[in-house]
């Protein structure tokens, strides 16, 4: 269904059709107020000394709200600003399924997949009353609110307290490069943050969407609870230029993956992650943040190589390796010399198969120890997922090499 709603008292309707063709519509049409009787409208908060009162349309002045109204408020802040929106009453249709009157809160100035969404179709006392549901903070600086109520019952409406203030959290766009940069978490510099913090970030890697990105943590400490106090890492892959260039052989859901991944993280779990062909999120939601509860964290594209020394961890390829680039040569070592290495695959993909006269010789080997000298373990080239390795000993190394970049 698609709604459209007029910006003033008029509404005009064409209805074409070929007389061979047959076809018929149907369209429900209501009524409601405008942005004279403060029903939606783009509100700035630039210049506001006190908090702004967004409130539920009472025209008649009976200490209701109107039947039937269909309301969108933006609210907007200056670049470098959050809003912090929180209830002083709210007071509706008490209606379950929320197919009555219903107050939604979107962060963003559009309804976004990596953007939260917050309905209310209650009154206050049967709501929760917690920080998190009574005041919501934006990612940026945009909000959308909207009231939509039925011709049933109408209440006292919900009354919200907007203030713009200075982000603490930065820029809000990274680029990654070679170089090693920090992203850390407000107030971890010592400077005073109050009350509840959300940042989103997204960390960009290069445009052919083929790099490398590693992301190490030097501090991880985000506290107690787990549900109020998170970092959200979202990838979202890039399809790279060069599968477009020549003729595909496969699907690009198949080789890329069609969903993206989100890993939480919370308290003082912390773990290095390296992740391929993909641009980052980064979403904190955090209700202390303090130079000594949050997180640093160290970003840069890196090359395919690594010496891996975590007790756990994950192993990304690039989707392609680069001509200058044709074997990744990976050693995990742990540090306990009695302890051993366990390999377990969730995807792989490599291909043998020859395209025109270019020989394709890519396959992963693996050995039990620290160089290419020790015993090999398995030598793989498939698309079926491979069975687990295991070590003998505290040391691992990998050897993954490719001649063509279609195919590994």
């Amino acid at each position: 269904r698609t709604r459209y709603k007029s910006s003033g008292n008029l509404m005009a309707i064409s209805y074409h059709t070929e007389s061979s063709i047959p076809i018929r519509f149907q369209a429900a049409i209501g009524f409601t107020y405008g942005e004279k009787h403060n029903c939606g409208g783009t509100i700035y908060l630039a210049n506001v000394s006190q908090p702004y009162l967004l409130q539920a349309p009472d025209v008649d002045g009976d200490g209701h709200y109107e039947p039937l109204l269909s309301c969108d408020w933006l609210l907007l802040a200056p670049d470098g600003y959050q809003i912090r929106a929180q209830f002083n009453k709210l007071d509706i249709q008490n209606c379950s399924d929320c197919n009555c009157d219903v107050l939604k809160i979107t962060d963003g100035e559009i309804e976004a997949e990596n953007s939260w969404s917050s309905k209310y179709c209650s009154s206050s006392a049967a709501s929760p009353n917690t920080a998190s549901w009574r005041e919501k903070i934006s990612s940026k600086g945009s909000l959308l609110v909207h009231f939509s109520s039925d011709a049933s019952v109408e209440l006292s409406g919900f009354q919200l307290s907007v203030t713009s203030f200075p982000s603490p959290c930065g820029s809000s766009v990274k680029h990654a490069t070679k170089e090693l940069q920090v992203l850390q978490s407000p107030g971890m510099d010592g400077s005073q943050v109050e009350g509840r913090v959300r940042c989103l970030w997204t960390i960009m890697v290069g445009s052919r969407g083929t790099g490398l990105l590693r992301l190490h943590f030097t501090h991880f400490d985000l506290g107690e609870p787990c549900h109020t106090n998170y970092l959200e890492i979202n990838e979202r892959p890039v399809i790279p230029t060069f599968l477009f260039d020549r003729p595909r052989r496969f699907s690009i859901n198949s080789f890329y993956g069609n969903r993206d991944k989100t890993h939480k993280l919370c308290g003082s779990q912390k773990t290095d992650f390296t992740i391929a062909n993909s641009n980052v999120q980064l979403v904190l939601e955090t209700t202390h943040a303090t130079s000594h509860l949050g997180f640093k964290l160290e970003y840069s594209m890196k090359g395919c190589s690594e010496n891996l020394t975590a007790p756990y961890g994950r192993i990304v390829s690039r989707k392609s390796l680069q001509a200058s680039e044709d074997v990744c040569l990976i050693r995990i070592q742990t540090a306990a010399h009695n302890a051993t290495i366990s390999l377990f695959f969730n995807s792989f993909f490599c291909s043998s198969r020859s395209y025109g006269s270019t020989s394709v010789d890519n396959k992963m080997i693996i050995y039990d120890g620290s160089n290419d000298r020790a015993q090999e373990l398995a030598s793989i080239c498939s698309s079926l997922l491979p069975n687990p390795i295991f070590s003998s000993g505290p040391s691992l190394y990998i050897k993954f090499q490719s001649t063509n970049q279609m195919g590994t």
